[in-house]
């Protein structure tokens, strides 16, 4: 997770200072260079996606982080997502010095192949500089596993292989009777097939009963408390920092509304607040 960030090989001759210009290199179309009709173009109630990317990487451009980042949020928030997008969202956090929202958008630009390289090295390069303030997020083997199984795999996977291996096990056991030299080799086959279907299945029906239940985020907030309970009066159980991963249980984070069930990657569970974190995107 720690590793040196190398913008500047992009760019010979720059360095991490002039991070704000990087974000040309990960347009999909020219930024419209206007001079003094940004505004009017955003008086005017425009909310065309690409006009708004436009305007924001412009402000971008100018230093104006967080006007930029009022017109990409905007474009969040019709649905609108892309690489660059994020990208920019990233960068733009990073200068506001909000490092837990810009580890966020450069990991949800990472899943976009045209910046997935940049977003890497922007995430790791963010994720030093919280490692430095805050040291090591511990994360449990057990966790990465179930985050795996959950989230990058899924059950799909699981039911294929399900399905293939009782195949096997009706084939083989009607071969036998067809191939009486093999009888016994045909036998062992059905034998360990049927041993593996076991475990495959079962772990096929519980991904596919939790697939709608979990939900994976991050904590993008200082200062946030995983608490026993909802609510202020309840007792913290661990003062968490930007960049904290958890799965948030969706049943019973409904029956609180302003907090979610957790689960964080060191293995403990609680409660934290919910404007405290952000949740992936499944793309």
């Amino acid at each position: 997770m720690r590793c040196s960030f190398r913008f500047r090989n992009y760019f010979p001759g720059l360095g991490i200072l002039t991070l704000p210009g990087l974000f040309i290199l990960f347009h999909l179309v020219p930024v419209l260079f206007f001079t003094g009709k940004a505004d009017a173009a955003a008086q005017s109630g425009g909310t065309d996606p690409q006009l708004l990317f436009n305007e924001g990487n412009y402000f971008l451009a100018e230093g104006n982080y967080r006007q930029a980042l009022d017109r990409y949020y905007e474009i969040e928030s019709q649905g609108q997502y892309s690489g660059p997008l994020f990208l920019n969202m990233g960068l733009a956090h990073k200068h506001l010095q909000q490092q837990g929202k810009a580890l966020y958008y450069f990991q949800q630009a990472s899943a976009f192949p045209e910046v997935r390289a940049n977003a890497l090295e922007a995430r790791d390069f963010v994720s030093e500089r919280l490692f430095q303030r805050f040291g090591e997020i511990p994360v449990l083997n057990t966790w990465t596993w179930r985050y795996r199984l959950l989230f990058d795999t899924g059950f799909a996977p699981f039911l294929f292989l399900s399905l293939l291996l009782f195949n096997i096990c009706l084939l083989g056991w009607a071969a036998q009777w067809f191939y009486p030299k093999w009888r016994t080799n045909l036998r062992y086959a059905v034998l360990f097939s049927f041993l593996a279907l076991l475990p495959v299945s079962a772990s096929c029906y519980w991904l596919w009963s939790v697939s709608d239940r979990y939900e994976a985020g991050l904590v993008v907030q200082e200062q946030v408390s995983l608490r026993e309970a909802p609510g202020m009066q309840s007792r913290v159980l661990l003062e968490l920092s930007p960049g904290f991963r958890f799965v948030k249980d969706r049943d019973t984070s409904k029956l609180q509304p302003g907090y979610l069930n957790v689960q964080l990657s060191n293995g403990m569970s609680g409660w934290i607040p919910a404007e405290s974190a952000r949740m992936f995107i499944s793309f």
